[in-house]
């Protein structure tokens, strides 16, 4: 959906000139599109985009639903939250209750952009490449676990 609509980000790896000569082509499907250094390295760039991501979409999850079951208007602790320090891209762009941004899985029954089963697989992938160089990311790895537990629930 996002390549059909140019909205994609792409993270790109690979010399400048091999970069400057996908340019064209690259614009087609995205927006934003990176060079992200030497090959590999728009791969590396993605999964910690994505890990990220994966931490504040629960995050930002918890977040609401607490909203919710303390009875605090949703719409209104939305508001607060994208306007203050517990603002995020979930949050501003993809907020995961409906009613609160037209246009996002929550308001489709859910039907996904972007699955939780490749957000698992994201997350799986930089959490290997944690352990690889040595790097401590716990709330990866939490993430992981979560993104496990709800496949395996689902």
């Amino acid at each position: 959906m996002g390549a059909q609509k140019a909205t994609l980000n792409i993270m790109v790896g690979g010399s400048k000139e091999a970069f400057d000569l996908a340019l064209p082509l690259l614009k087609i499907m995205g927006k934003n599109i990176f060079h992200a250094g030497d090959l590999g390295s728009g791969n590396g760039a993605k999964i910690c985009n994505n890990m990220s991501l994966g931490i504040t979409m629960i995050a930002a999850s918890e977040s609401l639903m607490l909203a919710k079951r303390l009875n605090i208007d949703i719409k209104k602790v939305h508001e607060i939250m994208k306007n203050a320090s517990g603002n995020s891209w979930p949050i501003s762009v993809y907020p995961p209750l409906p009613g609160l941004i037209e246009g996002t899985p929550s308001n489709n029954n859910y039907r996904p952009g972007f699955s939780a089963g490749m957000m698992n697989k994201d997350l799986k992938l930089a959490n290997e490449c944690a352990k690889q160089v040595k790097a401590t990311t716990p709330l990866g790895a939490m993430a992981l676990e979560i993104y496990n537990k709800l496949l395996k629930d689902y």
